[in-house]
């Protein structure tokens, strides 16, 4: 007979290295909406909250939904991996769902500037959680 007891389940994932699930998805966020509110000043888009919609709704939807497949905010094995698998596959959502609702073009040059800025934003914070643990760990 043994006297292992089974571990307790948890509600929430424990955090990872980077930070955990409530302050990543926000990060997250924070990324998605610079993309979009850079690209509004480098396309001259002055006028109405529509283009807003039309590119922020997609694109998070997207990521978050690439997100929760690849278990992003969960695991913590694999994690550069889930985080680029999970842009590539966002930005691929973003442009199948502009596509289907806004008749939009499904891929364009916006998807690879896309991966790419979430890619550094997402990656840099990531980044920079890890050398903040790092400091503290030495300190």
């Amino acid at each position: 007979m043994t006297t292992e007891t089974a571990a307790p389940s948890r509600r929430f994932a424990k955090p990872t290295r980077f930070a955990p699930w409530f302050v990543a998805v926000p990060l997250d966020f924070v990324c998605i909406v610079a993309f979009v509110l850079g690209g509004k000043d480098s396309h001259n888009i002055k006028e109405g909250a529509t283009w807003l919609f039309e590119v922020i709704f997609p694109l998070t939807v997207g990521f978050f939904a690439a997100a929760l497949a690849t278990q992003l905010y969960r695991k913590a094995d694999n994690r550069w991996v889930r985080l680029l698998v999970a842009i590539i596959a966002g930005v691929v959502l973003w442009g199948a769902i502009r596509f289907v609702f806004f008749d939009r073009l499904f891929l364009s040059v916006s998807n690879l500037v896309a991966a790419a800025f979430l890619l550094v934003t997402m990656g840099g914070w990531r980044l920079v959680a890890i050398g903040i643990t790092k400091a503290r760990a030495r300190s």
